[in-house]
């Protein structure tokens, strides 16, 4: 998760491009900054119209993991009550690296547990 400055394609390809490994297939809806993808990246890109449902019936492609994700974060600001602006890239690192290694931590866990 990064913050940016407005959601042009010339601010969010090269994000995509940094963040997304070799061989990705990116789901996205139709946002117009999304549509260079493939062009532009070279991933392969698939896309759901929202306007007409939120899983596509045909292909199954859906944003609904992002959108639960956001779901996510947006509520842990609320109970805060709000962020400052200045820490909020902090606190989007930390959400971020602590949903990631809330899996490892259970294996680990798991692990020791057999281990007794």
């Amino acid at each position: 998760m990064v913050i940016v400055p407005d959601r042009s394609a010339n601010t969010l390809l090269p994000i995509i491009n940094r963040v997304c490994r070799p061989g990705t297939v990116i789901y996205s809806d139709e946002w117009a900054a999304y549509r260079q993808i493939q062009e532009r990246l070279g991933f392969a890109h698939e896309a759901v119209n929202h306007s007409v449902c939120f899983v596509d019936p045909n292909t199954g492609v859906h944003t609904q993991n992002v959108e639960s994700y956001w779901a996510k974060i947006k509520q842990k600001i609320k109970a805060m009550k709000g962020v400052n602006r200045s820490q909020l890239q902090s606190l989007l690192n930390e959400f971020v690296w602590k949903d990631n290694m809330r899996e490892r931590v259970l294996l680990s866990l798991v692990g020791l547990l057999r281990a007794q």
